[in-house]
């Protein structure tokens, strides 16, 4: 982003830096042109010196014209009209008088002004103009007197005096270029770190929204695969995990075993009870069964009020042993604080890769062994497997029940029974 400024009255207001630097030398020595020359002609008009002071007042004009036109933005106009008119007055004064006399030497003031208010191609063509005309004054009007030391001295003083007045405008321009750039510096530098500044913040801004999208992101995936009222993951989670674990087994040569546990009569419990109690019970029937199983089993919640526990590394002799301890687990649960007189109990069919190859065949094989353990009078376990005999569980402790002896209640709850077809 570019800005452009005005800074005083010896300044224009443009961004090309050289032809900025150029009017404000051509507008300091335009000024002092302008003022000596109003001056002289007032003392060449008063001393009778008309012709002198008539070529002043052109020059004055000239000059003031000239001012405007730089001031305007219209720099080389204002240029041009400098460096032409002056030469050619004073070849009409010359021509006048019909005496040259140092006009040849006098001509070359304005060249030498010229480095520090014109561009190459202007400092040639008003180099080639002064030649011209001085030295074609000169052969047309030669001296009349022959000319003096002095007036030698006094013409090449008032040329060093130019050239030097060209050399201080040049070194001054440059400074103020200099100060210029590093005032553009400056802003710039500021600028800079402003925006780099703004740069960070925005960028931290960003990250933080980046990492607040990422955790929304990743709780939304997280809610959509676990149940809300359970905590336990869903039908969904099972649907993408189980078939991974499976392959995965398939893959070693390693079983997995999976059951379906059923919470028994549910239906009874939410209209004997209420909603809430049987809300209650799936939460508590939750939290027994992720006490129960281990940390590298899947328990999920699959509908209503059935939960499959997918077991990586475990046989259907093994998977019905961790059944046995969920089924007793549940009724032993002290249900009489959720609600007086509650009792809750599960049935479980329990399936794994072994007798049952394959992700479809297993789940189907669970699913069937769930509802034979419902068809034969529930609170019970039963495993697909090609033995018919009963898995008996020496090491878990009995569970006495005021209705049958604990020997007859392990028999009922505990089959070895091939559903398969």
């Amino acid at each position: 982003m570019t800005t452009t400024t005005r800074t005083g009255f010896f300044s224009i207001d443009t961004e090309n830096s050289d032809l900025r630097w150029r009017a404000h030398n051509a507008l300091l020595v335009l000024t002092g042109v302008l003022i000596a020359a109003v001056v002289l002609t007032f003392l060449n008009y008063i001393s009778g010196s008309s012709d002198v002071a008539l070529t002043l007042l052109g020059v004055t004009l000239a000059s003031g014209l000239a001012i405007v036109l730089i001031k305007s933005g219209r720099v080389n106009l204002g240029l041009a009209l400098f460096f032409i008119v002056p030469p050619i007055g004073q070849a009409v004064g010359m021509a006048t008088h019909q005496d040259a006399r140092l006009g040849a030497l006098l001509i070359l003031a304005p060249v030498a002004l010229a480095g520090a208010m014109l561009p190459p191609r202007g400092i040639v063509a008003v180099a080639a103009l002064s030649v011209v005309v001085g030295v074609g004054c000169t052969v047309a009007f030669p001296p009349k007197v022959p000319i003096t030391t002095a007036e030698i001295i006094l013409c090449m003083s008032a040329l060093l005096c130019a050239i030097l007045l060209s050399a201080l405008l040049g070194v001054s321009g440059l400074r103020q270029e200099m100060k210029r750039a590093d005032k553009s510096t400056r802003a710039l530098a500021q600028l800079n770190a402003d925006l780099e500044r703004r740069v960070a913040e925005r960028t931290d801004e960003l990250q933080q929204a980046l990492s607040q999208q990422r955790q929304l992101i990743g709780e939304l995936a997280e809610n959509a695969v676990r149940d809300p009222l359970t905590g336990l993951h869903n039908r969904r989670f099972s649907d993408h995990e189980l078939p991974i674990m499976i392959a995965t087994g398939e893959r070693y040569n390693h079983p997995v075993a999976v059951a379906l546990a059923d919470v028994d009569n549910f239906k009874l419990i939410n209209d004997g009870y209420s909603y809430d109690v049987g809300d209650e019970v799936l939460r508590q029937f939750s939290a027994i069964l992720i006490e129960v199983t281990r940390s590298s089993d899947r328990v999920t919640r699959h509908g209503g009020e059935e939960f499959l526990i997918a077991m990586p590394e475990n046989t259907v002799e093994q998977a019905a042993f961790a059944a046995e301890r969920i089924r007793r687990a549940v009724q032993e649960h002290p249900w009489h604080l959720v609600a007086p007189d509650l009792k809750v109990t599960v049935s479980i069919g329990v399936a794994d890769t072994i007798h049952s190859p394959g992700l479809h065949e297993v789940r189907d094989a669970a699913d069937r062994a769930v509802h034979e353990a419902k068809r034969s009078g529930r609170n019970r376990v039963v495993a697909v497997t090609t033995d018919p005999g009963p898995i008996e569980f020496p090491n878990l402790p009995e569970v006495q029940t005021d209705s049958e002896p604990a020997q007859q209640r392990e028999v009922h709850s505990v089959g070895s029974v091939d559903v398969r077809p």
